[in-house]
């Protein structure tokens, strides 16, 4: 029998009457894993945890062998493939059909299934030339504070590598927006986004520069120059290193001092 989801008086909710499928699955995996229907926490088991951020993470039909291997590592190979049957079965017990495709030996997850890392993927169509801003850097905007440590609490090799990969995503993501933010004159919201990138990666040039671009841009060169001093002092503390050359010569490319009004 699959598993209802409550409330928190332990009564059934009204979402037990209606199928998953018409209602909206979301994973989070910044953070520590939660499955949700309509905004509603449900149980899972850490099997299914495991395998949905899996397929959450690869965002692409994976071969059925692979993701046993990738999640029973220690196992042999007949039994992470019984082990993987046994936890789609237990996922269709819990939310039924239609979350993960199973067609030709691949496993897929389902595009009506929303996951929180796939809105800070970077696109590859680049920035609107109008005066709007791409739906990348919207959600990224109103998503602030952003806590990039996907699935924290897990400790899994395959979780270890992609904790990394997707904080780089997430970085990069960030400096886009700032970037895009800037060029529309949307300085305050581009000073947010960068601040945000500062905080996650205090020791990244890169997020220091793209803050000190938007400062630029606007004629603050003083604040320029303090956001400068915030990465030399953090990289000297951090290293005994001095900013590189090319950080140091943005400043000199935009000093004037007959105009500068700090």
């Amino acid at each position: 029998m699959p598993h209802l989801p409550t409330d928190r008086n332990g009564s059934v909710s009204h979402l037990s009457t209606v199928g998953y499928c018409e209602s909206h699955l979301s994973i989070r995996l910044l953070g520590s894993f939660e499955l949700t229907n309509d905004g509603m926490p449900i149980e899972t088991p850490v099997s299914v945890q495991k395998l949905l951020a899996l397929l959450a993470i690869e965002h692409r039909p994976i071969a059925r062998q692979q993701a046993s291997g990738v999640l029973w590592p220690e196992k042999t190979e007949s039994r992470a493939g019984a082990n993987l049957r046994s936890t789609l079965w237990r996922l269709k017990q819990l939310v039924g059909d239609g979350v993960v495709d199973c067609a030709a030996g691949r496993l897929c997850l389902s595009t009506d299934v929303a996951v929180d890392i796939h809105q800070i993927r970077p696109t590859t169509a680049g920035p609107p030339t109008g005066p709007f801003v791409s739906s990348a850097t919207a959600a990224l905007t109103a998503s602030l504070p952003i806590k990039v440590e996907l699935l924290s609490d897990w400790y899994d090799e395959w979780v270890v590598v992609e904790r990394e990969r997707v904080r780089q995503q997430t970085l990069r993501a960030l400096e886009t927006a700032v970037a895009e933010l800037c060029r529309i004159d949307r300085f305050a919201e581009a000073i947010e986004v960068g601040a945000a990138a500062v905080k996650l990666a205090p020791l990244r040039e890169s997020a220091h520069r793209a803050v000190m671009l938007v400062h630029l841009t606007e004629g603050n060169y003083a604040e320029a120059v303090r956001q400068y001093e915030i990465c030399a002092t953090a990289l000297s503390e951090a290293f005994g290193i001095a900013p590189s050359d090319r950080l140091t010569a943005l400043l000199s490319r935009f000093r004037n001092p007959t105009t500068d009004t700090g």
